[in-house]
């Protein structure tokens, strides 16, 4: 067994279906199987995969991850996987033909550590439209948007391209466990902040591991109605705040209260650029300034207190 495909789930048994559906239509020309994580599901999705497992044209296992969050689910995937190079997948997400031919065909090259694919969100029809107009140009997000182009290439810290996200990477398994896996004060759960494969992908960069962006892998990423809401876009940004001080935290005392004085300044200063009426603003630019409050309002909570600030969201105006 060569690779594996990891799929980390919870209550999701519909959206899981059709992830499956798509999965056993791969074809690679390596030995590989399906790992689902069933993190502490309370619907129907053990009974689910019992049943999947017996009718499978690839080999489907399942593990039974207890603690609550993703990380938790990934690191139990790196620990159960019996392929030396693992695939990640979200419950959500749909591959498309030769999504993991493409993968295999990036890890043939024995430096590359890492791979990421494409990820094309998936809208719910009545989707508002400034969301619409901000993900159709924006590369992360709660959306996990990650199209650079049709041309392969490294990702590194200093290009223009992000570092891999969960709904579409691949890992070589043993180099990620001895880099320490996902950190589990990141991460979807408890936490509820994004960054654990960035933070993850990282560490292997910067201990000289080859990541690779990989077109010819996408996959369709269906979000929820819940998520294309301004109170959820807010949220994820605060988390994104959050998240940026714990990967990469104030060295001293003195550099603490430096990024703190910072992202008081900056709070003030896009509160005034998300002004409409003193400053006769898109409303495009007004949203993506509110967006950015929010960022450092999570920053400056985490560097003080430790957690999510408690604030008072603004409404969202009609005409957005």
């Amino acid at each position: 067994m060569q690779f594996t495909v990891a799929i980390c789930t919870r209550n999701r048994s519909s959206e899981l279906i059709r992830t499956l559906d798509a999965i056993e239509q791969q074809r690679a020309s390596l030995p590989w199987e399906i790992l689902v994580i069933d993190n502490n599901s309370t619907d129907g999705t053990r009974t689910l995969l019992e049943q999947r497992a017996e009718r499978s044209p690839v080999p489907l296992r399942v593990e039974h991850e207890e603690r609550l969050g993703l990380s938790f689910g990934r690191n139990r995937s790196l620990d159960a996987a019996r392929g030396s190079t693992i695939l990640f997948v979200d419950d959500d997400a749909v591959p498309r033909e030769g999504w993991l031919e493409a993968h295999v065909r990036a890890f043939a090259d024995a430096d590359v550590v890492g791979t990421g694919g494409r990820i094309f969100p998936v809208l719910p029809q009545n989707t508002p439209s400034w969301y619409k107009r901000i993900v159709a140009v924006q590369n992360g997000g709660p959306t996990s948007r990650y199209d650079f182009g049709e041309i392969s290439g490294d990702i590194t810290e200093e290009n223009d391209r992000l570092f891999p996200f969960g709904a579409n990477m691949g890992l070589r398994r043993d180099i990620a466990r001895e880099a320490g896996g996902f950190r589990t004060d990141l991460g979807w759960g408890a936490a509820w902040m994004p960054g654990e494969e960035t933070d993850l992908m990282l560490r292997l960069w910067r201990r000289g591991g080859r990541l690779r962006y990989v077109p010819d892998a996408v996959v369709d990423h269906h979000i929820l109605e819940s998520r294309v809401t301004w109170d959820y876009y807010q949220h994820w940004q605060r988390g994104l705040g959050r998240a940026l001080v714990r990967m990469s935290p104030p060295r001293s005392r003195l550099e603490r209260w430096r990024q703190v004085v910072t992202s008081t300044w900056k709070i003030a200063h896009w509160q005034l650029r998300a002004s409409r009426r003193s400053f006769r603003r898109l409303p495009d630019e007004v949203y993506q300034a509110r967006l950015k409050v929010r960022l450092h309002q999570g920053r400056l909570g985490e560097l003080v207190i430790g957690k999510e600030p408690a604030v008072q969201d603004a409404p969202l105006s009609s005409d957005f």
